[in-house]
């Protein structure tokens, strides 16, 4: 079986970040990347989603739970702010903390060269995620490898799943693989119809989130072969927000140093 497994923490992150450290030092007049609420309790805007159980989602009573909502309370704990979510469809997330709404947003987001040309990365990632194929749950394909003249379903042109389908498709034209942007989740029923169907041989997801599908929708999906991504997941934060990404980074880091971090992990069996 061809084990294909792509690393997405790279040098060129490294080389990002630490450009990015340097020339904030020299800016004085930085905006520190939080505000107060009515009482002075200082307070950070971070946006998310609500759709992705175990990491962020609705419980039975509304209230926004999860891994990552978790993690950002503990960072702002730590640093002694409030955290002050927003719900946003993902697609608007990263436009959003761009344009100042949020001062940085969480969703198990990974690197990419076109998102940190727009955007402000932590320098630590909170957490990791393994991306397999998935396809139907009848399908008899084993691996990537033996995808042949087929479609694959993408959801974001700018994620780090469709950067790895398309430089696979790339290295192997002899597959005749099309990967077809449609948006959306592996959730949407357009998309669960479309594989089961067999207009779209699949698509690259996370265990996790194959899990749920399968628990609301019966048994749609299998993941297949071994991880095609080993992804570290970021939070992201607006441009002008170094000092506060600095501190966060710091905090964070101290979590993770002392268990903090783990434990949620454990919790939320991520």
């Amino acid at each position: 079986m061809k084990k294909i497994i792509k690393k997405l923490v790279s040098v060129t992150l490294a080389a990002t970040l630490i450009a990015s450290s340097l020339a904030g030092c020299g800016n004085t007049s930085e905006a520190k990347g939080k505000g107060k609420d009515s009482s002075g309790k200082k307070v950070i805007k971070v946006g998310t989603g609500a759709v992705w159980n175990p990491y962020l989602f609705l419980d039975e009573d509304d209230n926004l739970v999860g891994f990552d909502i978790d993690v950002a309370k503990a960072v702002g704990d730590k640093l002694g702010y409030e955290v002050e979510f927003g719900i946003e469809d993902f697609e608007n997330l990263l436009t959003s903390v761009g344009s100042g709404k949020y001062d940085l947003v969480t969703f198990e987001l990974g690197y990419n060269d076109e998102r940190a040309e727009k955007y402000l990365f932590s320098s630590v990632p909170f957490n990791q995620i393994e991306v397999y194929l998935v396809v139907s749950a009848d399908s008899d394909v084993k691996d990537i490898s033996e995808l042949q003249d087929v479609h694959l379903w993408s959801g974001d042109a700018s994620s780090t799943y469709y950067a790895f389908l398309d430089n696979y498709v790339k290295e192997h034209p002899e597959q005749n693989i099309t990967i077809d942007v449609r948006g959306g989740t592996e959730f949407d029923e357009t998309c669960i119809e479309a594989v089961k169907n067999g207009t779209y041989a699949g698509l690259i997801s996370n265990k996790v989130s194959i899990n749920n599908v399968n628990k609301t929708y019966g048994d749609v999906y299998k993941p297949v072969g071994d991880p095609v991504i080993v992804q570290d997941t970021y939070h992201i934060f607006n441009k002008e927000k170094q000092e506060l990404r600095d501190e966060w980074d710091k905090a964070l880091k101290e979590l993770i140093d002392d268990g903090t971090i783990a434990k949620l992990q454990k919790k939320w069996n991520v």
